[in-house]
């Protein structure tokens, strides 16, 4: 699980890089799964 995480996290920034409004959107999902696991 935590290598998922990892790897999501490394997703957000290289998105977050290119478009901040992506990074938030990233965020929220990461937000709502970390809750629900």
């Amino acid at each position: 699980m935590f290598g998922v995480f990892f790897y999501n996290s490394l997703l957000c920034i290289c998105l977050g890089i290119r478009t901040k409004n992506g990074f938030k959107l990233i965020e929220r999902i990461l937000f709502r799964l970390n809750l629900n696991s």
